[in-house]
C-alpha cells in the first residue's frame, strides 16, 4: 500500500487520479459523474491504494485537506483496507462503485457518506466513528454488511438502502452503540437478516415504511437492544420472517401501526421481556401471522391492539403470560381469524374490550388474567359471562379463577348484582366439572352423577350457590302457595276431615259423616265440633312447608284419600311439600351461613 508521494507518483496517477488529488488537497469535491457507474470506466476509475492514501491525509508532499477525501460518481477498483487506520476528515464517497467490498475494520473515521453507492459488501465491524454514517439514497450492498461492535457518534442512516445477503446478514450491526437515531425507513430494503442484537441507541429505531425479508430465519433480530427513545415499526413496515425484540429496553413507545408482520411457522413480532416506558401499540391496520409473544413484557404505558389482526394457524396468535401493563388493554375491533390468545397471570391496569374481538370456540385462556379496573366497556353480566366462557375451560378443565376475578371488579364498581351473577355461574360450572370428572372416575361415579346433578340444580335454583340466599324466600313462597291451594280445595270438595282418630269415631261426626260436606256442618254454629280448630288454608299450608314451625292447622285437619281426587292429592302432596320445605329451609341456613360458598 502506498503510503508516501513518492510511492504514489511510483504508481503513475492517471488523469482522473491527479483530479482527485487535487481536488483532495483542496478540499474540493471530485464529481466524475451525475451517476453511479455500473462498470469499469477508465474516465471514472480510481484505485483503491491511491483513494486510501488520500483518505488517511497523504504525507507532506501532498497533504489531503481538513476536509477530507470526496469522491462522486467513481469507480473504486481493488480493496479499500482502511483497517485499525485513521481517516483524515470526512469520507464521502457518494454515487461510486465498488469492486470489492471495503475493509474498515476497527478505523477511525469523522463522517462515513456512502449514499448512493453500490458494494459487494462491507466490512466495518468495530468501526469508530465521532459523527454519522450514511448508508442511503439508493446506496446498494450485495453481500454482508457488517457494523458490529461499531461507535457511532451520531447517527446511522440507511434510508432507502439496499441490503441483500440471502446466505446471511445482509445488515450486521451487533453491539454497536449509536449516540443518535438508528434509521432503517423510507424504502429500506434488507433480504437476510438484520441484526441489532444488543445495540445501544441514544435516539431512536425508524424503521417505518422499511422492508425485512428473511424467510428462513429473523428478518430483524434486536435481542436485547437499548433504545432511549421509541421504535417505530409501522406505515408500511413489513417483514417477512421474524422480527425479535426479547429483552429488549425501550425509552419511548413500540408503536407497529399498520405494520404487517409475517412469519406463519413461528414468531412473526417477539417481544417476551421487553421493558417499555410508553406505550405499544399494535393497532389499526397492525396485522401478524405468526405469533405474536409479550410473554414477561413490562409496559409502562399503554397496550393498544385495536383495529389489530392476530393469526396463527396452529398456536398462540397473541401470547402473553405474565405481562404486565400499567396504563389500559385497548382490544376493541381486533380480529383472531386462526389461533388462540393466552393471557395467563397477565395483569392490565384498564380493560377495555369489546365481546366481538375475542375469539370464540375456547380459544382463549383467561386463568390468572387480572385486571384493575374494566373501562369504556361492556359491564353486563349476561356479556361478560359469555367472554368467561370462550376462555375458562382448556383441555376439558375449568378454571374458576377469571368468574372470581370479574365478580372482584363488578362489585368495586359498585355492579353487585352482575357479581352475583357471576358468581352463581362459577359454582354451577365448578360443581359440573367436579362431577364430571367423578363420573369417569368409577361405576360409583356414574351412578351418583343424576343425584349429584340433581343437587347441585337445587343449589343453584333455591340460593344460588349462597350467593343469592333471598331465592329461598321465592322457593318457600311457591312451596306455600302450592300447599294453600291444595288445602283449599281439599277443604272446598269436602276431603278435609278432623286429624283425630277420637273424633272421628264419635256419634257426632258420625252423625255427618255421610252426609256432603261433614266437616263445614261439624264445625258449624251449634254442631259438636264448633269448638274445634277453624279450617284456614293458609295457615295449613304453611304448617305443610314450613315443619320446624307450627301453627296448629296439620295437627288438627287432614286431607282423606276415600274423599275424591283432592283429597288424594292433598294426602300425598302434603309429604312432597314438606320435605321440599326441609330442603329450602336447609339451603337458606346454609346459605346464610356461608357453608355453601365455602364448599
Amino acid at each position: 500500500m502506498a503510503r508516501t508521494w513518492a510511492e504514489i507518483k511510483k504508481l503513475k496517477p492517471t488523469m482522473v487520479e491527479r483530479r482527485l488529488i487535487r481536488a483532495c488537497r483542496k478540499g474540493e469535491p471530485c464529481k466524475l459523474g451525475d451517476d453511479r457507474p455500473e462498470g469499469a470506466d477508465p474516465a471514472r476509475t480510481i484505485r483503491a491504494d491511491i483513494l486510501r492514501y488520500l483518505i488517511l491525509g497523504g504525507c507532506d508532499g501532498c497533504r489531503t485537506h481538513e476536509w477530507g477525501a470526496q469522491l462522486l460518481g467513481g469507480y473504486i477498483d481493488g480493496e479499500l483496507d482502511l483497517s485499525f487506520a485513521t481517516a483524515r476528515g470526512a469520507i464521502i464517497l457518494a454515487d461510486c462503485r465498488f469492486a470489492r467490498p471495503p475493509r474498515l475494520i476497527y478505523a477511525k473515521l469523522e463522517i462515513l457518506t456512502l449514499h448512493g453507492s453500490a458494494l459487494p459488501g462491507l466490512n466495518a465491524q468495530g468501526i469508530q466513528v465521532t459523527g454519522t454514517v450514511f448508508l442511503r439514497n439508493g446506496f446498494s450492498a450485495e453481500g454482508r454488511v457488517s457494523l458490529s461492535g461499531a461507535t457511532i457518534g451520531g447517527q446511522l442512516d440507511c434510508t432507502e438502502g439496499r441490503f441483500q445477503n440471502s446466505d446471511g446478514h445482509a445488515l450486521n450491526a451487533e453491539g454497536i452503540q449509536v449516540t443518535g437515531s438508528v434509521f432503517l425507513h423510507n424504502g429500506f430494503t434488507a433480504k437476510g437478516e438484520v441484526r441489532l442484537s444488543a445495540a445501544t441507541i441514544g435516539g431512536q429505531l425508524d424503521c417505518d415504511g422499511g422492508h425485512f425479508q428473511n424467510s428462513d430465519g429473523s428478518a430483524l433480530n434486536a435481542q436485547g437492544i437499548q433504545v432511549t427513545g421509541s421504535v417505530f415499526l409501522r406505515n408500511g413496515f413489513t417483514a417477512e420472517g421474524g422480527v425479535s425484540l426479547a429483552a429488549a429496553t425501550i425509552g419511548g413507545q413500540l408503536a407497529c401501526t399498520g405494520g404487517r408482520f409475517q412469519n406463519s411457522d413461528g414468531h412473526a413480532l417477539n417481544t417476551e421481556g421487553i421493558q417499555v416506558t410508553g406505550d405499544v401499540l399494535l393497532s389499526n391496520g397492525f396485522s401478524a401471522e405468526g405469533e405474536v409473544s409479550l410473554s414477561g413484557a413490562t409496559i409502562g404505558g399503554q397496550l393498544g391492539c385495536e383495529g389489530g389482526t392476530f393469526q396463527k394457524s396452529n398456536g398462540n396468535a397473541l401470547i402473553a403470560q405474565r405481562l404486565r401493563v400499567t396504563e389500559g388493554f385497548l382490544w376493541r375491533k381486533a380480529s383472531v381469524p386462526q389461533g388462540t390468545i393466552y393471557l395467563a397471570s397477565a395483569h392490565v391496569g384498564d380493560l377495555v374490550d369489546d365481546l366481538q374481538s375475542w375469539p370464540e370456540g375456547g380459544r382463549i385462556y383467561l386463568d390468572g388474567f387480572t385486571y384493575d379496573r374494566i373501562s369504556a366497556a361492556f359491564t353486563d353480566s349476561r356479556e361478560r359471562l359469555e367472554w368467561l366462557k370462550r376462555g375458562t375451560v382448556w383441555n376439558d378443565e375449568f378454571f374458576p379463577q377469571p368468574y372470581a376475578q370479574l365478580a372482584k371488579m363488578l362489585r368495586e364498581m359498585g355492579h353487585d348484582r352482575g357479581a352475583r351473577d357471576v358468581l352463581v355461574e362459577q359454582g354451577q360450572l365448578i360443581r359440573l366439572h367436579a362431577y364430571r370428572r367423578a363420573q369417569k372416575a368409577g361405576s360409583i361415579g356414574q351412578m351418583l352423577y343424576p343425584a349429584r346433578l340433581l343437587w347441585s340444580a337445587l343449589q343453584r335454583w333455591i340460593v344460588g350457590y349462597g350467593y343469592k340466599p333471598f331465592r329461598s324466600v321465592i322457593a318457600a313462597g311457591l312451596l306455600w302457595i302450592i300447599a294453600t291451594g291444595l288445602g283449599y280445595k281439599a277443604w272446598d270438595s269436602n276431603a278435609m276431615v278432623p286429624n283425630s282418630d277420637v273424633i272421628l269415631t264419635s256419634p257426632g261426626w258420625q252423625a255427618l259423616a255421610d252426609q256432603p260436606g261433614p266437616a263445614k256442618n261439624w264445625t258449624a254454629e251449634g254442631a259438636p265440633g264448633q269448638d274445634w280448630e277453624v279450617f284456614n288454608s293458609l295457615a295449613w299450608g304453611f304448617d305443610v312447608v314450613v315443619p320446624i314451625i307450627q301453627v296448629g292447622q296439620i295437627e288438627a285437619w287432614a286431607p282423606s284419600t276415600t274423599r275424591g281426587f283432592w283429597g288424594q292429592a292433598a294426602w300425598w302432596g302434603r309429604w312432597g311439600l314438606s320435605v321440599a320445605g326441609w330442603v329450602v329451609i336447609a339451603l337458606a341456613t346454609a346459605a346464610v351461613t356461608g357453608i355453601i360458598r365455602r364448599e
